[in-house]
């Protein structure tokens, strides 16, 4: 399972919230969010790149010693286990009284020395209100485990890093110093580290310290913390390869008590395991391997491995394996990738009645669970009706996963959809990768621009369609599968059929509920509408207190034809508002082939276009061109003029991939 984690977009969030922007919701957990709030309170400087140290008085001294003294006596066996594994797999471990004062430390010793110079080291206090945002002092105050990674920290001296706090209580008969304490564990990691592995090991780890105490108040806690958020089973072995302990979590999954796990090898029990086994025993790491166990007693059961050799002093200590039911690595995926369906209905502007019509029959559309076709020129939001109708349905718990196929090169488009296994082809990712429909699985898949997948990956598609069950590139192993589909496009099929370009069985099996979007020239009474909220956004992102259009250049949009649709009037919005030197955006904003259009004066100086294209390529209001095809021709080389064949620049401000524009330039290679 890949970890994944978005530096920039919490960076900017935070920056955000640092200069008292508003923010919107769901960019990070609210945990998180009312630790930044308690921070930003006690005035914390979250520019420190070194974090603060509080003076230590002598009580609290002799106090930390003694707690260090007596827990190290009570613990020396997990003590000197943990940290040399730690310290192979490079992540540190701090422990922290209940006043989260550090009194103990170890695990990798390059990293020790790089946090200490960050002044987290011996006697270190973690209290929010010293050193900001830190899992230590959230687990303290939540009384559960917490992660938090990178530039979730409020400091920037801690943005670098995982920190994973576990808190738990022991009672300490002989101490002279107290009968009771808490204490919390404290892994750190540098993110470009974190992933499934790292994480697995350290919820093992500590989960160890909550059951080396039998009276541990929390230990039930920590039990369905496992069970809710890690869904790993853990296999600790020797050198010689043989078990010395599993997980209450393997024990269940796989249906065997401990005392009949422990003292066998791995592979004498589950065959499946032999390749992994063999692995490791060339010392090699095992990264989210993909097995199938056939010989549980539940039935077939897929499961991802990450396994790893234990050293110290490069000797050969053990081997621990983390196995992670697939089913919860899907649902892991499901909320990572359902981070891409942002829009429901209300996101939808418009009034016109027709544009309304189309919105009620998407959401009738949305509560059943039949395929979806959806027809529209470029620009007319065919992705946005698409992840409404998800967010509508029952699937909206579920992924939802698009792909442009006309973006991708035709040797790509069957591992990006289907997947493939550990060595299906040359730089094959090691442990395979899942496909787009794996991804969907229990959710939504979108096929954009479906028309331009190539004729012998239809057949493919239809096939799994029709079985619902995908098979990876490299593999025999047919995969359920559960995915509504909604397929895109801006051509016409009927035609592409005729064509032998499009296979009529798919198209039947797509054009199950069909929903056709009108273009912009359709509904320009929306146009006001989709200009302010267009200016709000644009507000945000450039920094501008735009407030709208003077009457002439509303006048001008409210002429246009718009055969680039909404997407077009976006573009020339985020134009204008950055262009505009008042909070009125004025005439000479507007792009010039829109003024010369509708016979308005030309544009300023300063906004002028180098040079006058030629008029015979110049019919962009969408009533001289024979087709849309046509329009997009003339469009292109008009903009390649512009850009000086700067292809990048040309896509992107028709808002396509530079592949789509490439295959567009393939039809209009004559015109020169």
């Amino acid at each position: 399972m890949e970890f994944t984690y978005d530096k920039n977009t919490i960076r900017k969030y935070k920056n955000s919230f640092l200069k008292g922007e508003l923010l919107e919701k769901g960019v990070i957990s609210e945990h998180i969010y009312q630790s930044w709030v308690r921070c930003r309170q006690s005035n914390v400087d979250a520019a420190q790149k070194v974090l603060i140290r509080e003076a230590t008085d002598t009580q609290t001294s002799n106090d930390i010693l003694e707690s260090s003294r007596y827990f190290r006596r009570q613990s020396e066996y997990i003590y000197q286990m943990k940290f040399d594994l730690l310290s192979n797999i490079g992540v540190a471990v701090f422990y922290l009284n209940r006043k989260l004062s550090v009194f103990s430390k170890g695990g990798n010793r390059k990293l020790l020395d790089e946090l200490k110079s960050k002044n987290l080291r011996f006697s270190t206090n973690m209290s929010e209100n010293l050193v900001g945002t830190n899992a230590a002092a959230l687990a303290i105050q939540g009384k559960k485990p917490y992660m938090v990674i990178g530039e979730e920290h409020y400091a920037d001296a801690l943005s670098g890093y995982v920190t994973f706090a576990f808190p738990y209580f022991r009672t300490f008969p002989q101490s002279k110093i107290f009968l009771q304490d808490a204490f919390i564990n404290m892994y750190v990691m540098p993110v470009e580290l974190a992933d499934d592995l790292h994480f697995s090991v350290i919820r093992y780890l500590g989960s160890l310290d909550f059951y080396t105490d039998p009276s541990h108040e929390l230990k039930d806690l920590m039990s369905e913390f496992n069970a809710k958020a890690n869904h790993s089973c853990y296999i600790l072995l020797d050198q010689a390869g043989i078990i010395m302990d599993v997980n209450i979590l393997f024990c269940e999954a796989f249906d065997i008590c401990q005392d009949m796990a422990c003292g066998k090898k791995p592979e004498q029990l589950y065959p499946e395991l032999g390749d992994i086994m063999k692995r490791l025993y060339r010392q090699e790491k095992v990264k989210s391997s993909s097995i199938v166990f056939n010989s549980l007693s539940a039935g077939k059961n897929d499961f991802y491995v990450d396994a790893m050799p234990i050293t110290k002093d490069q000797k050969l200590m053990g081997y621990i394996i983390v196995l992670t039911d697939s089913r919860h690595v899907q649902r892991y995926v499901n909320r990572l990738v359902n981070k891409g369906a942002y829009y429901t209905f209300d996101s939808l502007i418009g009034k016109n009645r027709d544009f309304e019509l189309s919105k009620r029959m998407a959401a009738r559309i949305a509560a059943g669970n039949s395929n979806v076709l959806i027809c529209g020129e470029s620009g007319t939001g065919k992705e946005l009706f698409a992840q409404s109708i998800h967010n509508a349905s029952d699937r909206s718990n579920g992924p939802f996963v698009s792909i442009n196929c006309a973006a991708l090169p035709k040797e790509l488009i069957s591992s990006e959809l289907f997947g493939y296994e550990e060595g299906a082809f040359t730089g094959a990712r090691k442990g395979g990768s899942m496909g787009k429909f794996e991804q969907a699985n229990q959710g939504t898949l979108f096929l954009d621009e479906i028309a331009e997948m190539p004729l012998d990956m239809q057949s493919v598609l239809l096939r799994v369609i029709e079985e619902r069950t995908v098979s990876r590139l490299g593999g025999s192993q047919p995969r359920s599968v559960d995915v509504r589909i909604i397929a895109a496009t801006n051509r016409d099929l009927i035609k592409y059929i005729e064509e032998n370009k499009f296979r009529l069985d798919l198209y039947y099996r797509l054009n199950v509920m069909r929903l056709d979007l009108i273009p912009l020239r359709n509904h320009i009474d929306d146009i006001p509408l989709l200009v302010d909220h267009f200016i709000g956004h644009f507000n945000k992102s450039a920094h501008k207190s735009v407030r709208e259009l003077e009457p002439r250049a509303m006048e001008c949009l409210m002429k246009y034809a718009w055969p680039g649709n909404v997407r077009e009037l976006r573009n020339v919005m985020e134009r204008c508002v950055n262009l505009s030197v008042q909070d009125v955006i004025t005439l000479d904003c507007l792009p010039a082939e829109l003024q010369r259009e509708q016979n308005f004066s030309p544009a300023s100086e300063e906004f002028k276009t180098p040079t006058k294209p030629d008029h015979s390529e110049q019919d962009f209001a969408g009533r001289h061109y024979g087709s849309y095809e046509e329009y997009e021709c003339r469009r292109i080389v008009e903009l390649m003029k512009k850009y000086k064949g700067n292809r990048t620049q040309v896509a992107q401000e028709l808002g396509i991939s530079r592949a789509t524009l490439y295959r567009k330039m393939k039809k209009i290679s004559n015109w020169n």
